[in-house]
């Protein structure tokens, strides 16, 4: 087998393709050397030799989708239908991701136990079972009503967020970068993590434009019981890949040297490497495994379990410093304060907490180096900037005790509305493709 450890991190990934055409594509380019295909961000944490030893030789991307090919239903493994495709991308965030508190502390972090593993248990979109309803046919009771065992959905609205602590509806920008604005904006929601704002968090539906609804069954069950009895180091490996393969877009592809001439391959300068573009577009065809809307429904129930659990602890007097996809920091006001952690939650760790951005932070010498590599250590992540994180702002205040910093959500700014919606008349066919060719819009632009 080729040797791909050569090609698992970005430095060795030809640095320079990386830069030119991530922007584009929204995902890491992968690599073909000879006949196989692999992908930098498909790596073991740098274990080969763990991996190999359990019997695992390949890429974890690679063992996951094996299992689900043999695990799943058949019938669902299908390629989502175009007119479906981009309320699913736009309503896929992982979870709420952001820094309440700049002030550096002591802080209790806790994380769901197999967050993506325990969605996958859970009712799930069936693939043939989507309809498309408007403005007409959705209405706010339709939300306050809708009966989450049986059905799920997105949802296309106007909303208005409150300023609050956490705010609980996120949006994409420009960028594609998850933001948690507050006050009036449209994006796409999915319906339980709508409903669960609107009934607890004081957010107010402005205007439905249309939603997008489907039958609702725990048909990944067996492959995430397959995946929970796996050794310990290869199963949150094998079970984030397959969460996420369900929805991946494709993206750039690089070769040592194609086996013809092709008119779509072509060289960049610098690069060592032959390219051609395979991110997936609005108006093609997809794999058998390309279902964005299970992604989105497994993101979602976390989001959900995040925000509950987040609510919990502001109301037992627990000051939220950051959340990161599945984890919660928070502080106690004092000693005597018993640290909560829910039975579906486990306690990560305690210490004295430094946030730099969104999944970048140490907590005593534990680190998260998210962006910044396997090798930084706590120290010198303490000593980094203190970047921005994505839609909030930072405010000094000062008090008798000294200054301290404090973050408020960003007041949103026209999130855009990049792709035909599936409800929108005249755009799709009978049959759920674009009636008008010219408008192929990449799935990562959404």
């Amino acid at each position: 087998m080729t040797d791909y450890q050569t090609y698992v991190l970005k430095a060795d990934c030809d640095p320079y393709a990386t830069a030119a055409f991530l922007p584009h594509s929204g995902q890491w380019p992968t690599y073909t050397i000879g006949k196989d295909k692999y992908s930098h961000v498909s790596s073991w944490g740098g274990q080969w030799d763990t991996a190999r030893s359990l019997g695992y030789t390949a890429p974890p991307s690679t063992h996951a989708r094996i299992i689900m090919q043999e695990l799943a239903p058949k019938s669902e493994q299908r390629g989502l239908r175009p007119q479906w495709r981009a309320a699913c991308h736009m309503a896929w965030t992982p979870g709420p991701m952001s820094i309440y508190k700049r002030g550096e502390c002591e802080v209790t972090g806790i994380d769901i136990k197999g967050a993506f593993l325990r969605s996958m248990k859970r009712g799930l979109p069936i693939w043939e079972s989507w309809r498309a309803l408007g403005p007409q046919g959705f209405k706010l009771r339709d939300i306050e009503r809708f009966d989450t065992s049986t059905s799920w959905g997105l949802v296309d609205c106007t909303v208005n967020v409150p300023e609050v602590t956490a705010p609980g509806l996120t949006a994409k920008n420009i960028l594609g970068k998850p933001i948690t604005p507050i006050g009036d904006f449209r994006y796409v929601f999915p319906i339980d993590v709508l409903n669960y704002n609107v009934k607890y968090r004081g957010v107010t539906v402005v205007e439905i434009h249309g939603a997008q609804i489907c039958e609702y069954s725990p048909w990944l069950a067996n492959a995430a019981e397959h995946f929970e009895a796996l050794p310990k180091f290869v199963r949150k490996h094998l079970y984030t890949r397959a969460y996420g393969l369900w929805g991946s877009i494709g993206g750039y592809r690089g070769q040592r040297e194609p086996t013809r001439r092709d008119v779509k391959y072509h060289r960049l300068a610098k690069s060592t490497m032959v390219w051609r573009d395979e991110t997936l577009m609005l108006s093609a065809g997809a794999g058998n495994m390309y279902r964005p809307d299970v992604s989105c429904a497994i993101a979602a129930n976390t989001t959900v379990r995040m925000l509950q659990v987040m609510d919990e602890l502001e109301k037992g007097g627990y000051r939220l410093i950051a959340s990161h996809v599945d984890c919660i920091w928070y502080s106690k006001w004092g000693p005597k304060q018993q640290v909560y952690c829910p039975p579906d939650f486990a306690d990560k760790h305690s210490g004295h907490g430094v946030f730099i951005a969104p999944g970048l932070y140490t907590v005593g010498d534990d680190c998260g180096r998210a962006g910044v590599g396997s090798n930084a250590d706590a120290q010198q992540i303490r000593d980094m900037p203190r970047g921005n994180v994505p839609g909030r702002y930072w405010e000094l205040r000062r008090n008798t005790t000294g200054s301290y910093w404090v973050t408020r959500p960003m007041p949103a700014r026209g999130i855009p509305m990049q792709a035909p919606l599936a409800y929108e008349r005249g755009v799709w066919n009978d049959t759920g493709w674009l009636r008008d060719s010219g408008r192929d819009i990449s799935m990562a632009d959404l």
